[in-house]
């Protein structure tokens, strides 16, 4: 194998190692890795000038050390979702029931406070690739508090909320798909079904 078909392979593998430490593939990193090591024996022994064969080693090392942070990254990264997912159900479960955590005040309104509202006739809305709606325009506060939106996940249409802004795009969706709309004031929320009809 030439000195140079030897650097390019190596380069190669080196390359895959390297996606797939930052995937967090481990079994495809350490096969790359055994690969490299296979290839860094042939051109230890070739005629490569010396540091070529440093700067090699060296890279083998990189990709050993990378291998081994997958697992650290992992854990860490499974301890954090746990937190988050934690975090995320407590926080809809006191929305949801807040008497469930001595938060009864928030049921009957804080301070007298209203739960937002739907402020418009219109539930239905067609589309056929892409539909933006301002939420402010169709939810009103009573209080004029500030509001904050949610919605969920719905098969068939990829969604973007940013801040009052909602943006609808048609991913296979068919006829009719119901869409949940979420309204906050920070102290109480109202849901809301529209209808999206999809041309």
């Amino acid at each position: 194998m030439a000195n140079i078909d030897l650097i390019q392979r190596f380069i190669k593998i080196y390359s895959s190692a390297q996606v797939a430490i930052d995937s967090n593939n481990k079994d495809t990193a350490e096969q790359k890795y055994q690969e490299l090591l296979d290839l860094y024996n042939i051109i230890k022994n070739s005629d490569l000038d010396y540091n070529h064969k440093k700067i090699a080693y060296t890279q083998i090392q990189k990709v050993y050390n990378g291998i081994k942070g997958i697992d650290t990254r992992t854990s860490i990264n499974r301890y954090v979702f746990a937190i988050a997912v934690f975090v995320i159900l407590i926080s809809f479960a006191v929305f949801a029931k807040p008497s469930f955590f001595g938060l009864t005040v928030l049921e009957e309104g804080l301070y007298g406070n209203q739960a937002p509202y739907w402020n418009s006739e219109q539930k239905n809305f067609e589309f056929q690739d892409q539909l933006t709606l301002n939420l402010n325009e169709y939810f009103a506060d009573p209080e004029g508090d500030e509001l904050t939106f949610l919605t969920k996940h719905q098969k068939g249409l990829k969604i973007a909320l940013s801040g009052n802004q909602i943006t609808v795009q048609n991913d296979g969706a068919r006829g009719e798909i119901p869409l949940e709309l979420i309204a906050s004031d920070g102290k109480r929320m109202t849901k809301e079904t529209v209808i999206l009809t999809s041309k």
